[in-house]
């Protein structure tokens, strides 16, 4: 509906011939006040304002606009010279402004950009006189295969429209109205299925049924068109006359009409805001891929400007910690850009002065909805995008289905009065009479259109008053429950609940009621067959409009609940929770590995030297001594690996000094093989408290990698001080490594912590730092590194800082705990 204020009897036949052009309903008035009195209850597209001759009078009314929740971000066109009162307040511009010369050439055209991803409900009842020709939309990229199935198509009555590509089918597909739509899964650009979940996504086209042709024989393929949320999958060599039947069949179970009839959307909008970090361009290709329009801007003004201007979706902003920042919070503030989903990147320019945690607090709190660090993968970002725009189409759904209510109920009471009116002042009692019993049939005619929406929709829908009165609920309540629900929505749902389910329903609807905001959460309610399904439950209240107005404490007169149907999607997210603690076990086993690698090597090295030992009885002793220490550590660890290793180990403190001592005397061969200098420099003797088996690795390990990494004849200096941790502000000990190798290259930096990267080739395994930084993290510790590869300083200098508060967060050494865990189910199996 497009709504207009103009005195010009020419602009108004112009206008009204341009509306019905593009499919619009034009409503006329001939003053702003019965215009701002209508849009106090109605929802239009566009509003059109004619104000050469009463700039100052349209400039309020826009003002007035503005501050209303419902006209808030409706785009106005404004007829007549620029407005020249806006000032600094560049919200309060109209979207378009239209000399009266240029009406007539570019009126329609403004109005189909504007109506470009406008959302806007039609809640009137679907007629036979609007259901137009079974239509049927067919994409493919065979020219051959097109014409044929078109003739065919045409042939069997169907009015067809013809695509060669995905991206051209959904722009159709979103400008006009479809019975059908038969999509090849094989296409250039957007596949099919892609076509299939864009469609699906969108409340205009959701109900559609979706066939997907394709040509290829395997199997997979019509399990992946069932997935992306096809009807029903056809084979394009199948005959003719069997897609025709097909086609029917589909249309056949799909003829119940809509509830609701939503107008031509768009594809979806995404701006990609800021400087270009390789995640928003890997970005960019996947959502490009999924057929959703991407608009990009570099500076902020350009993106505040974009983001009060056009309709967007989103906006992912990659800029300074303080741009993004006080764009969040300018972003939030306007009313034209307030529900865009905002995602924000993490500021690598930032990581020295502010840590992550303190990046995304200040975003969060600035107005963005998610922050993403800069280490997550682009399809990692695009699915946190998806789950934001997902969030919005459903809360942009349920609040018009809430304004709707509403206005259901606003209407009922002025007719309920108008009603009373009519009686009191009525001269004769035969007209009053009259004049009631026909307000009271259309309000009956309200509440059965009412009823007939809640039965439409797939949810469980109940309405109720503001003390817990069950007014009204749809069929879908008995069909699941299997019986009716009581008058009382308090024992209702303690009847359908289990009790910890109830008690957390009731706090929320406490709350709820309090607040007067309505109340959101996930519950599990019984069926008929007894088994509990779980439901995504949301308390919407419908506030008295008069209350609100003169600023009385708000009062909710009725509630609306709808409950939605969530158990499969918490399967699949048990599913994915088990399909990640197969990916630990695996990670598990190639550090256990690791962990009696090791010992193994230290004992082939005593051995040797015992065989060619020409020293005295004492030193080849103290060889075979450290022999039968490390093959005792491979047999602790192999009975932890069976979960028969039942000692536990309780943090204690560590001498630190001793366990580099040992350290060097278990590598002292190789430092005189390679006649490195060891440079030791202990400047504190306080030991932190911590599991020994555990330091003694990550000392090891950074010794270890030092040697590797060193040249010959070169020096490795070892030092351990008191120190601070300026992150945290803890104090501590800290222990430094440092070589004078060749350095860490710079594109193994940023994943050096990560399993199986490794700067060895093929001589390491790459699980040494990995298990050190998680030993690292488990003692409330931080393991960093310096290096560099320029000649001729180069060198690697690793630091391990320990806190002296520090707790282990765990009572065993990691890996005897978790083999143990992971042992005692295998066993439990076998058995």
């Amino acid at each position: 509906m497009i709504a207009f204020q103009l005195k010009n009897p020419a602009f108004c036949t112009r206008l009204a011939e341009a509306c019905a052009h593009i499919g619009r309903i034009a409503v006329s008035f001939e003053t702003l006040t019965a215009l701002q009195e209508f849009l106090r209850f109605n929802s239009v597209a566009v509003i059109i304002l004619e104000c050469d001759h009463q700039e100052e009078e349209c400039f309020e009314a826009v003002r007035a606009m503005r501050a209303e929740l419902r006209t808030a971000t409706t785009p106005i066109i404004w007829i007549g010279t620029p407005p020249q009162q806006v000032g600094q307040d560049q919200a309060l511009l109209p979207d378009v402004v239209l000399p009266p010369g240029e009406l007539e050439g570019r009126i329609e055209a403004e109005l189909q950009r504007l109506l470009r991803g406008s959302t806007e409900i039609d809640f009137a009842m679907p007629s036979p006189e609007r259901q137009g020709p079974t239509r049927i939309l067919l994409i493919d990229d065979s020219l051959t295969y097109r014409m044929m199935l078109n003739k065919a198509l045409t042939a069997a009555g169907y009015e067809v429209t013809l695509a060669a590509t995905g991206e051209a089918g959904l722009d159709a597909a979103f400008q006009s109205s479809f019975s059908a739509v038969m999509v090849d899964n094989m296409l250039p650009g957007i596949q099919g299925a892609a076509v299939i979940r864009r469609l699906r996504a969108e409340a205009a086209t959701r109900r559609t049924p979706c066939l997907l042709l394709t040509a290829s024989e395997d199997p997979n393929n019509e399990l992946e068109a069932l997935e992306a949320g096809a009807d029903t999958f056809v084979r394009k060599d199948e005959a003719v006359e069997t897609i025709l039947l097909r086609l029917a069949a589909v249309l056949r179970t799909s003829s119940e009409p809509s509830a609701f009839q939503f107008a031509p959307v768009s594809s979806r909008r995404v701006l990609l805001a800021g400087k270009q970090v390789p995640q928003l361009l890997a970005l960019r290709e996947l959502l490009l891929a999924d057929g959703i329009v991407v608009v990009e801007e570099s500076s902020v003004e350009t993106i505040y400007a974009r983001a009060v201007r056009d309709p967007l979706d989103a906006i992912v902003l990659a800029l300074s910690h303080a741009e993004t920042v006080g764009l969040c919070t300018r972003l939030k503030e306007s009313a034209r850009s307030a529900k865009m989903r905002v995602l924000v990147l993490e500021s690598a320019e930032d990581a020295a002065s502010l840590g992550q945690h303190d990046q995304q607090a200040a975003a969060l709190q600035a107005g963005a909805d998610d922050f993403v660090p800069l280490s997550m993968p682009a399809r990692n970002l695009r699915a946190r995008l998806e789950t934001q725009l997902r969030r919005k189409y459903m809360e942009d759904e349920n609040r018009a289905l809430h304004d709707y209510v509403l206005r259901q109920q606003v209407d009922a009471e002025m007719q309920r009065k108008l009603a009373a009116e009519r009686f009191v002042h009525a001269r004769e009692l035969q007209s009053a009479k009259e004049a009631v019993e026909k307000e009271a049939r259309e309000a009956e005619a309200a509440r059965l259109q009412l009823e007939k929406v809640m039965e439409a929709l797939p949810q469980i829908v109940l309405m109720a008053t503001g003390d817990g009165t069950l007014l009204s609920y749809n069929r879908r309540w008995t069909q699941y429950v299997g019986e009716a629900p009581s008058s009382n929505t308090l024992e209702m749902w303690r009847r359908v609940m289990p009790p910890e389910d109830a008690e957390r329903y009731l706090a929320a609807r406490a709350h709820g009621l309090q607040a007067t905001r309505g109340f959101t959460g996930e519950f599990r309610l019984r069926g008929a067959d007894g088994q509990y399904r779980w439901f995504y439950i949301q308390a919407i209240p419908m506030l008295n409009p008069a209350q609100m107005q003169e600023g009385e404490q708000p009062f909710a007169a009725r509630w609306l609940a709808t409950c939605t149907d969530i158990h499969d999607r918490k399967l699949a997210e048990e599913a994915l929770r088990r399909t990640e603690k197969l990916a630990a076990t695996g990670r598990l086993a190639a550090s256990i590995a690791h962990e009696i690698n090791n010992p193994l090597e230290a004992v082939t090295n005593l051995l040797f030297l015992v065989e060619h030992a020409t020293a005295s009885q004492p030193e080849v002793r103290e060889y075979v001594i450290s022999a039968q220490q490390q093959l005792g550590r491979v047999s602790e660890i192999s009975k932890k690996t069976l979960a028969f290793y039942r000692e536990s180990k309780n943090p204690a403190p560590v001498d630190i000094a001793g366990l580099i001592e040992e350290t060097r005397d278990v590598y002292a061969a190789r430092l005189r093989q390679k006649k490195m200098p060891f440079e030791v420099d202990i400047r504190t003797h306080k030991k932190p408290v911590g599991l020994s088996g555990e330091l003694r690795q990550v000392v090891s390990n950074m010794i270890a990698n030092a040697i590797d990494a060193s040249p010959d004849g070169s020096t490795i200096s070892v030092r351990v001080h008191e120190s601070r941790n300026w992150g945290t502000g803890r104090k501590g000990i800290r222990i430094l490594v440092c070589d004078r190798g060749p350095g860490i290259p710079a594109n193994l930096r940023a994943d050096l912590f990560k399993p199986f990267v490794t700067t060895k080739g093929q001589n390491g395994t790459g699980l040494g730092l990995w298990v050190a930084h998680s030993i690292a993290a488990r003692h409330e510790g931080e393991l960093r590194f310096w290096t560099s590869d320029r000649a001729p300083k180069t060198g690697t200098c690793f630091s391990f800082f320990l806190p002296w508060d520090g707790k282990v967060t765990t009572s065993d050494d990691s890996i005897g705990e978790m083999m143990k865990q992971i042992g005692s189910e295998l066993l439990h199996k076998e058995v």
